[in-house]
């Protein structure tokens, strides 16, 4: 019973008052009042690296010799007509930069540039698509 008669002896003024309440502000709701005393998170990034775990990649797919023809004569055709900036529709496989595996993207654009010796189309948006990342390309758009 010590304790309890510290307490009363400290706070015997104040114990039996009604807790005040503000005039100008609202009460605080329970789970502001509960932020105030979580800062931080102990588990800093737990909840990225558990999305990033979760994500899901495509494998690449692999071509058969026949699928790989038809591209060579494709881009030997975008090739021939990169003056007239081809416009084409180009599946590609994108490797992820975080794990194993990669997706697949389809785009419809015009060919700006292509390089036989570093083996990359470019789009009218820059953007390389690397010539061994080609799964599928059709000419939309040939003049000739």
């Amino acid at each position: 019973m010590k304790r309890d008669d510290q307490v009363l002896k400290k706070y015997g003024d104040i114990i039996n008052h009604a807790r005040p309440i503000s005039k100008k502000h609202q009460p605080m709701s329970l789970r502001n009042r509960a932020a105030q005393f979580a800062p931080f998170a102990a588990l800093t990034g737990y909840d990225q690296a558990l999305a990033e775990k979760a994500r899901l990649t495509d494998h690449r797919p692999v071509l058969s010799e026949e699928k790989k023809t038809q591209i060579n004569d494709m881009l030997q055709q975008v090739f021939i007509n990169i003056t007239n900036t081809p416009d084409i529709r180009v599946s590609y496989f994108e490797p992820d930069a975080k794990k194993e595996g990669g997706k697949i993207i389809t785009l419809h654009a015009f060919v700006r540039k292509m390089s036989i010796d570093e083996r990359y189309i470019m789009l009218e948006d820059k953007h390389r698509i690397l010539f061994d990342d080609i799964l599928d390309v059709q000419i939309l758009d040939t003049e000739e």
